[in-house]
């Protein structure tokens, strides 16, 4: 074979903090690439090895045309031989919101609906009626075939309703040419009909012809149903004489009864993205929106303009910004401050508005009169800020009733997405229909046996992705490419066994390998030992992360890893370990208990929680973990310390919520949606940095404050980018790049803000500072360098002060939020929540993420977080363990 084909060489890679990176992956097998975080793995497999194939793939794609530069315009590596086409599965929030759903997701729902639109009967909303429509070749060919001799009366049946005028029809058929009507069943001349009679007639049926079924008639047949169907509206009536027989035909969508029209049933009827399915009440959301101030205003530690930036920078909504810098300027208040700090005052004023010489519409009426011409993303971003109810006319399944009057075997396609894949299986191997929709049917059922395969089973095709967990995502993505039966590809997996139970990993790893036997590459991002045991080759990055990273470390099968001096080697071996738990009273400071939980799976009599203790929550994946505490236990909590209005699943009672004053919920989702939100601004300490320079002799001449140095404030940021630092005018449709601003080259800033230095140092330079080289830059100044101990003590010191949130992983985004709460001196009150904490960790960063939350619990807080990982379960005070299988199991 080709050595080009056999195997992939990179050499020269030098991204991020690589150092020049030589390696061969050979082709057609399963490939572990592990490491401590910031060590490397994720730039050399995905800003290498991915996106050299996708730049390769759009270029030959566009072949330089659309502003697609062919070359590239970066030089990550000095060259790379047998690259093949890839297909990457990431981590993370990618289409994970409210408009995809475990059957979109899987790319199962396009072929549930083809099911529908195939072998769906129709039912009429006014009269139940099944809707046939029949083409108008199957009428004729059946009036055709009916035996010689056969006397016929073709009809137009005519729609009577109670605001009908008799007198006005019976003259429109007169002037039509048509002598003979039907009524009620009778024939009568239209010269015999009394106006007295009108009042009696429930059907009318104009006869348009009388004819016996003879071979020369096909031509006088065919006229004479095409105008019965015209003046009917695509209705018409074969009437056989002989045996008193109606055949009834409609060659439009409606009710052969009452005549009340339907849709065409195709795809389209069952998009929530086509105003031909999507309910119109809810516009396809599912849920009725309603303005709230603190799902608005958000207090997550984020500023109000990093909440609020998508509505300007992705939504065109700069009047608004501008009325928002006006407002703050005039009101004296610094726009990078969270809301959670606001005064009562100021926060009133915000959210209705202002009136006066200097009026200001406020947050509430703006958003609601724009959210009301809302569609697409926008319309995305606003329902995922408004509190909400489940609208009354779809019943939270979000197409209009004429979708959800179609029905497959007694049940409509929102019945079916309520199911559970196991159960869906079940219906549709019972499920008979027509030979000509067998084909869509085994499609469908091989598709979701694929996603059973993978160990998800038990969610429903109707939950939206963003009630499920990161894991969950992948592999539904996973079943997807799987089912879509390509060849030769490069499988690049980001820890796809996150979120999974130790049981749970034996169904990842059979596809895997079965991807691998098939003749695919596979390569995988993980650190889990039961994939790394089945590993055809692992690689680790090292020898620690940011500037210590870079280089590979170990490269070879998993016995001689075992046996070597590496992070992960010493970890396999024993020599480092996780410590257990460190022997605590359990519930010192009193327990939280729920009663009577039976949301979704749970059926749960009592379960409960001691205060001032590390609590792990434990059991296989569907099991009812999520359900217990992201939506039962956190919703009640913290509806009772005033800070959230989510409805949370049913139960009975709760004790001992009073004992909390605090709840922070620590998820993986990103601590912001753009560019402008990075570490510094989430944590804090970028307002302490701030403050800093303003105080400087050469910033206090000039009059300067703390806004002058955020790139959010109309003040201090450049007036081209408006802070963003690339200008929409200069962005390249280069795949990967992004054009700076023309006029601060990227800084973000106004030329004269960036005359004023600290120690020589430009705030622009901050930014682009590592937090271990910010911490050694400020040592000297006590309030700054003890938030950013605390990101350097949880192992992201390699972070850039400035790097955007978009970019950063969700393990990463997770320990910056601990972080930042660790930063806030707790009141020694504060239940935090975490949801899988060691996803995308090396054991490493898990042994200093446990530091940290033990440290969280010696201060007098209480850390409750869902688990699989075995080791992080065994240093856990108090253990909780779900199960005992998943589903309805």
């Amino acid at each position: 074979m080709n050595i080009k084909l056999s195997e992939l060489r990179v050499c020269g890679a030098k991204v991020n903090n690589l150092k020049h990176v030589d390696l061969k992956l050979p082709h057609s097998k399963l490939i572990v690439v592990c490491g401590v975080s910031g060590s490397g793995k994720t730039s050399f497999v995905y800003d290498v090895i991915h996106f050299e194939a996708q730049r390769r793939l759009r270029a030959a794609m566009n072949q330089g045309i659309d502003g697609v530069i062919v070359g590239g315009n970066l030089q990550r590596t000095r060259s790379i031989e047998g690259l093949l086409p890839s297909i990457c599965l990431k981590q993370g929030p990618e289409k994970r919101h409210s408009d995809f759903n475990v059957a979109k997701t899987a790319n199962v729902y396009d072929l549930l609906s083809s099911l529908f639109v195939h072998a769906g009967e129709g039912h009429c909303l006014a009269c139940n009626t099944i809707i046939h429509v029949h083409g108008f070749e199957e009428v004729y060919e059946t009036a055709l075939a009916l035996p010689s001799g056969t006397k016929l009366s073709i009809l137009a049946p005519l729609l009577v309703s109670e605001e009908s005028n008799i007198e006005d029809l019976i003259q429109s058929i007169d002037r039509s040419g048509y002598r003979r009507v039907r009524i009620n069943g009778d024939y009568f001349l239209l010269e015999d009909l009394c106006c007295q009679n009108y009042s009696i007639i429930d059907r009318l049926e104009v006869v348009v012809d009388r004819l016996i079924m003879k071979p020369e008639s096909s031509r006088r047949l065919r006229g004479s149903l095409l105008a019965a169907s015209e003046m009917a509206n695509g209705h018409l009536i074969i009437s056989i004489s002989e045996d008193k027989k109606d055949l009834t035909y409609s060659l439009n969508p409606s009710c052969p009864k009452c005549f009340t029209n339907f849709p065409t049933i195709d795809q389209s009827l069952f998009s929530i993205h086509s105003a031909n399915g999507a309910c119109p009440k809810c516009r396809g959301t599912g849920k009725m929106v309603g303005l709230n101030i603190q799902q608005v205003l958000r207090y997550d530690g984020q500023s109000l303009y990093e909440n609020l930036s998508p509505l300007w920078d992705d939504f065109g909504h700069f009047d608004l910004r501008e009325k928002l810098n006006i407002f703050f300027e005039r009101q004296r208040v610094d726009p990078d401050v969270a809301p959670e700090h606001f005064d009562e005052t100021f926060k009133k004023r915000l959210w209705t508005g202002i009136r006066g010489r200097n009026p200001f519409v406020g947050l509430k009426r703006w958003l609601a009169r724009t959210a009301a011409k809302a569609s697409g993303p926008e319309l995305e971003w606003f329902s995922d800020r408004f509190s909400d109810s489940v609208c009354p006319e779809c019943n939270g399944a979000r197409l209009r009733q004429e979708a959800l009057s179609v029905f497959v075997d007694g049940k409509h396609i929102g019945q079916y997405c309520e199911m559970s894949i196991k159960e869906m299986i079940s219906q549709l191997a019972r499920l008979k229909i027509p030979d000509r929709v067998q084909s869509v049917k085994k499609q469908l059922i091989a598709r979701l046996e694929i996603i059973i395969d993978l160990g998800l089973g038990y969610l429903e095709l109707g939950r939206n992705t963003d009630a499920i967990s990161s894991g969950e995502c992948q592999r539904l993505r996973l079943a997807a490419v799987i089912g879509s039966k390509t060849a030769r590809m490069l499988y690049i997996l980001d820890e796809p066994s996150a979120g999974l139970h130790a049981k749970d990993a034996k169904p990842l790893m059979k596809m895997l390998k079965k991807l691998r036997d098939k003749g695919d590459t596979v390569v995988v991002i993980e650190h889990e030992y039961q994939i790394l045991k089945v590993a055809d080759e692992i690689i680790e990055f090292g020898l620690g992360a940011g500037i210590k990273g870079g280089q590979v470390v170990y490269s070879g099968k998993l016995n001689r890893l075992k046996t070597g001096q590496t992070l992960t080697g010493r970890f396999l071996s024993g020599n480092l370990r996780i410590p257990r738990s460190v022997g605590r009273e359990i519930g010192s400071n009193g327990w939280i208990r729920i009663y009577g939980a039976r949301g979704r799976n749970l059926n749960i009599d009592s379960v409960g929680f001691p205060l001032g203790n590390l609590i792990g929550v434990s059991g296989i994946s569907g099991s009812g973990k999520t359900s217990l505490v992201r939506d039962t236990l956190c919703p009640i909590l913290a509806s009772m310390v005033g800070n959230s209005h989510r409805r949370p699943l049913p139960y009975d009672s709760l004790e001992g919520g009073s004992l909390l004053a605090r709840i922070v919920v620590v998820d993986q989702r990103p601590i912001g949606r753009n560019s402008r939100s990075n570490a510094a601004t989430y944590t804090g300490v970028w307002s302490s940095i701030r403050r800093l320079f303003s105080e400087l002799p050469s910033a206090l001449i000039r009059g300067y404050n703390p806004s002058h140095f955020s790139f959010n404030s109309i003040v201090g940021a450049c007036a081209e980018c408006r802070g963003a630092g690339s200008s929409p005018e200069n962005l390249k449709s280069n795949f990967g790049s992004v054009g700076t601003c023309s006029v601060c080259f990227g800084s973000r800033y106004k030329r004269e803000i960036l005359d004023i230095k600290y120690r020589g140092t430009t705030i622009d330079d901050v930014l682009g500072f590592k937090i271990d080289e910010a911490l050694d830059f400020f040592s000297a100044i006590p309030d700054v360098a003890h938030k950013l101990q605390v990101l350097s003590d949880i192992g992201l010191g390699y972070l850039e002060l400035g790097q955007p949130a978009t970019s950063l992983s969700g393990g990463e985004a997770q320990r910056i939020k601990l972080a930042a709460e660790l930063g806030r001196y707790s009141d020694r009150k504060t239940l935090y929540v975490l949801d899988e904490p060691s996803s995308g960790l090396h054991m490493q960063d898990v042994l200093l993420l446990l530091n940290l939350l033990q440290k969280l619990v010696n201060e007098g807080n209480t850390v409750l977080f869902i688990e699989h990982h075995i080791e992080l379960l065994a240093a856990s005070d108090w253990l909780i363990d779900i199960g005992p299988e998943a589903g309805a199991d």
